[in-house]
């Protein structure tokens, strides 16, 4: 257990935690037992109890029991790297199951849990194995039909009883259920008494019903009119969509090729310039150190697909939802590679993987991305060992074809998404890299700078460099060492860095900003005059008064001091962040929690309609 987590908890909030655990687990097991029960007693009733029918049952048994150990040590990975029990979101990646799979066999890590499981497994069947002979010579050595159906049914009821309430988990009127292990104001121990595979299933339930297909947080009408407001909509605008508004531009880049750089889990946390003492990035905290930095961003979500998402085309992350696959209808989206494609910008979208992962290609295809680089135009040699190839040879593989965009004298937008940062990390030593840290999580932080730093130098050397604009985000953070909510805020803090050669001076902007904010933010300065159809607004000239983000199940709203969430199956909550404190103080502020929690749903209830009525598309 990383004492971090515990936040200065007493040994009794901790002993508290197992105790709750102990229900949830309770709860489990008695689920699986109930159809072995129902079967042994059936069977019994009948006298058709015989090896056979005993060697199913406990098949049967150790086929479930097999499975939630499976769970139960797939849950501590994915606990590691997301702050939340195992639930269905792992299954966000399904349509490429193939290539999760082999990333996943890639990172060293699995080996460990892997290994862990095997030695449960083992003993959980040696001792099963030896339970079904015992039980085998006692059916063997006794007639069961010597005695009567009354005898045997007292004690049944009994087990069946017994059973039923533990699947209840508790006696009173409402049966247990994830708020229960919500007992205290520390993240981690609220979390720490869940069973992954109780979560699992209700999260699959909660999935499965037909109420949930969308999200129904309030009328449609009531949160287009709410996100109208925020946004300035102009009301002549409205047969386009019920946000749109003609954007105030510049000439500041006119004509400049755009380079945006998605960063693989760049969080602020791994920065000196936020207070890592580390020296992780001293590439990245020089360069904002003279390019417009905005010191207050964040991400729409903690994935990929999130980060590409927003960043491109401005609009929230819907929770559990993958933004790039829920729709299986074309969707044009107003953004970068929209509204540039039609000025005569040349698009080009280079990733270090399978371009076909999270249906990337797919969807950026269907948006005006006239080329799309990906493992399958990399030397395979390069692609072999990790099932990508590392920033610094994406890097090299996009300068020579950004060069021959160059020379066709139209200019280009160019995104690069980054992955070394990210297990199974891709730190190619032979590259000249030299890592100043042991830790190998480090060194990939290290080395996504160091790469990012080669490029820039490269990129210098380049004719189109002081024609360019260089754009630099992360798509999602990572886990801090000290977690306060089980809303991670360093998985969501983001740099957003602009640097144009010649052209940008050193400034930086302590104002609230979101990921989505990156598209309108940049365009403004291009000189070309569009309709603002998304809900990124340009940060140097306006600013939020709340920014919405979502973690999976749950969902953020966030002023300069108090952050609400929502979570989908335990209590809400609104705490004072920049305190770090602990203490749900929606009670004490409710004018602000409801202010708060009405921004939050009306965002994303307003971006569902879009996408649902086709109202996202590109507006001159």
């Amino acid at each position: 257990m990383n004492t971090a987590h515990l936040n200065g908890a007493g040994e009794g909030l901790v002993v508290k935690a197992f105790l709750i655990g102990w229900r949830f687990d309770t709860t489990v097991i008695c689920y699986i037992l109930f159809a072995v029960v129902l079967a042994y007693a059936a069977l019994l009733a009948v006298n058709k109890c015989n090896k056979l029918a005993l060697k199913i049952i406990y098949i049967f048994c150790g086929m479930f029991f097999s499975l939630a150990f499976f769970i139960s040590t797939a849950d501590i990975p994915f606990f590691e790297h997301f702050f939340v029990r195992f639930n269905n979101t792992a299954f966000l990646w399904k349509n490429d199951i193939n290539f999760a799979v082999l990333m996943i066999l890639k990172e060293k890590n699995f080996y460990l849990f892997f290994v862990l499981f095997i030695a449960v497994e083992c003993f959980f069947i040696f001792f099963l194995r030896r339970i079904y002979r015992y039980h085998r010579q006692l059916i063997q050595q006794h007639n069961y039909s010597d005695l009567s159906l009354p005898i045997f049914m007292p004690f049944i009821l009994l087990v069946c009883g017994l059973i039923f309430i533990g699947i209840r988990g508790r006696i009173a009127k409402i049966p247990i259920h994830e708020g229960l292990a919500y007992y205290c104001d520390n993240a981690f121990l609220n979390q720490l008494g869940l069973n992954p595979i109780f979560t699992l299933g209700r999260s699959m339930e909660e999935a499965a019903r037909s109420e949930n297909a969308l999200l129904h947080f309030m009328p449609d009408e009531e949160a287009l009119r709410i996100c109208a407001v925020d946004l300035r909509a102009d009301p002549d605008l409205k047969d386009i969509s019920p946000i749109a508004r003609r954007q105030t531009t510049d000439d500041l880049f006119k004509g400049r090729n755009i380079v945006l750089v998605i960063m693989e889990s760049m969080s602020t946390a791994k920065m000196e310039r936020y207070g890592n003492t580390s020296h992780l990035t001293p590439f990245l905290d020089s360069l904002a150190a003279v390019a417009w930095s905005f010191d207050n961003v964040y991400t729409a979500g903690i994935h990929t697909f999130n980060g590409v998402y927003t960043t491109l085309f401005a609009h929230p992350a819907l929770m559990a939802r993958h933004s790039m696959q829920s729709y299986v209808r074309p969707i044009s989206m107003a953004g970068f590679s929209n509204i540039l494609s039609q000025h005569g910008y040349q698009t080009v979208f280079f990733t270090t993987h399978d371009e076909q992962f999270d249906n990337m290609a797919g969807f950026l295809s269907n948006n005006s991305f006239q080329r799309i680089v990906g493992r399958k135009d990399y030397p395979a040699a390069a692609v072999k060992n990790n099932m990508k190839v590392s920033d610094y040879f994406m890097f090299n593989y996009a300068l020579p074809i950004l060069s021959e965009l160059h020379n066709t004298d139209a200019p280009f937008f160019s995104v690069l998404l980054t992955c070394s940062d990210h297990a199974p990390y891709g730190i190619d030593m032979r590259s000249g890299f030299k890592p100043r840290s042991d830790d190998i999580k480090k060194q990939a932080t290290e080395f996504a700078d160091w790469s990012l730093q080669q490029f820039m130098r490269k990129a210098a050397l380049q004719d189109w460099f002081d024609r360019t604009v260089f754009v630099f985000i992360a798509d999602h953070g990572s886990l801090a060492d000290k977690m306060v909510y089980d809303i991670m805020l360093s998985f969501h803090h983001t740099p957003f860095i602009i640097y144009a050669p010649g052209c940008t001076t050193p400034f930086e902007s302590p104002h609230l900003g979101l990921q989505s904010d990156v598209f309108p933010t940049v365009m403004a300065r291009m000189g070309i005059p569009f309709i603002n159809n998304t809900f990124g607004i340009d940060l140097l000239t306006e600013q939020h008064e709340y920014i919405v983000f979502s973690s999976n199940d749950k969902l953020a709203a966030m002023n300069d001091s108090l952050l609400y969430i929502y979570r989908t199956t335990m209590p809400d909550g609104l705490y004072r962040y920049r305190e770090e404190s602990v203490s749900n103080d929606k009670e004490l502020y409710p004018l602000q929690y409801e202010y708060l929690q009405t921004k939050a749903f009306s965002r994303l209830q307003a971006s569902q309609w879009m996408l649902e009525n086709n109202k996202t598309a590109l507006i001159f």
